[in-house]
């Protein structure tokens, strides 16, 4: 395999222990290339500008780590989040397919990912994803690189969703050894989902970003010595 097929600038930060973000496909048609010509962080936006990643970023500041957006400005929390997909093709959207089938045939390219930069958070965009993970044949792979996992945990704001006429969308957590995953709704194929539905899990996901960047932290002044 031997190719990163990333749509973010790999910094020093994301090399190895950084946030994996991971959604399914790259979108659009596959005759366009969906590589950035100038890649940057995740969250700038001269470079990054479209409904999927500004809705996941807006999520990062409702659970309580907003990211900065101007280029100049960003920290090694920004410079940290590589963003990639679970498979390497391009469609426009996967309506007609069996998303956690797909991914379960096709496990190669997300765990070429976690297999080589190894990182300290993934949040997989979908709960299809997080069930795909969870296949006895991708889990005992990722397990090789990050380490035993914990049973998976799916949370639902059942009563927040019965007040607001919601579905209640679950959000997934699973511990490896030397990695968290957690698992959101997908930001723009996911019918009725609200900013406060997802700003509902801050109590939970909050805690796991601000581990994520206390470690970075410490990650950081360990490799300068």
């Amino acid at each position: 395999m031997g190719t990163l097929n990333i749509a973010t600038k790999l910094f020093p930060e994301g090399e190895k222990g950084g946030l994996l973000i991971c959604g399914v496909n790259w979108g659009g048609d596959p005759s366009e290339p969906s590589t950035a010509e100038n890649p940057s962080f995740f969250s700038d936006k001269r470079v990054n500008d479209y409904r999927y990643r500004n809705r996941l970023v807006k999520w990062f500041a409702l659970l309580g780590h907003p990211l900065e957006e101007k280029d100049g400005m960003e920290t090694s929390f920004e410079r940290s989040i590589v963003q990639t997909n679970w498979l390497y093709g391009q469609a426009k959207d996967m309506r007609d397919k069996d998303i956690v089938a797909e991914c379960i045939a096709h496990p190669d390219c997300f765990l070429y990912h976690i297999e080589t930069l190894r990182p300290s958070l993934v949040m997989l965009v979908g709960l299809g994803l997080f069930k795909a993970l969870n296949a006895s044949t991708c889990r005992e792979r990722a397990e090789r690189s990050l380490g035993p996992a914990s049973e998976p945990v799916v949370l639902r704001k059942t009563e927040f969703a019965r007040v607001n006429g919601l579905i209640a969308f679950g959000v997934g957590t699973l511990r490896f050894e030397r990695c968290m995953v957690v698992a959101v709704p997908h930001p723009t194929g996911t019918i009725g989902l609200t900013d406060q539905y997802i700003e509902a899990f801050k109590p939970e996901l909050g805690p796991l970003l601000t581990d994520f960047k206390n470690g970075l932290t410490t990650r950081r002044a360990d490799a300068r010595g």
